[in-house]
């Protein structure tokens, strides 16, 4: 489910694998999300840079819950084919890891990306746990 509200960017994910398993997959950005990764997000403030061509994002880990929770800042970005290349900096996003019915929910919130941010248009949720 995908879902805006003038505030933030949020979507879940429900899977059938553990909350650490969840967890543990989340931390490995470059095997879901970036090939071209740097840095590393196991501990707090951790630095790492995603990069997409000439777009890039660079983020430090502010919050790790073990099985629970992973909070990243963006302390800074260029997306190339925005209007704003900087829309993302001092934005957040938020995983949160719960169990339910036998199965594990990841709900995903960028805080600061509203649906007025070009990016809103280009933001796509991957199943790496299906």
């Amino acid at each position: 489910m995908i879902m805006t509200n003038n505030k933030n960017f949020k979507t879940n994910i429900t899977t059938h694998v553990s909350p650490h398993e969840a967890f543990v997959a989340i931390c490995n950005v470059n095997k879901w999300w970036a090939i071209h990764f740097a840095g590393t997000t196991e501990k707090l403030q951790d630095s790492f840079t995603v990069r997409f061509g000439e777009t890039y994002g660079i983020f430090e880990v502010t919050e790790l819950v073990p099985d629970k929770k992973i909070v990243w800042h963006t302390k800074d970005s260029y997306l190339h084919w925005a209007k704003d290349k900087g829309e993302w900096i001092n934005t957040k996003i938020v995983f949160e890891i719960s169990e339910q019915d036998n199965a594990t929910i990841i709900d995903m919130t960028h805080i600061g990306l509203v649906p007025k941010m070009n990016v809103m248009k280009n933001v796509i949720w991957v199943g790496i746990f299906s």
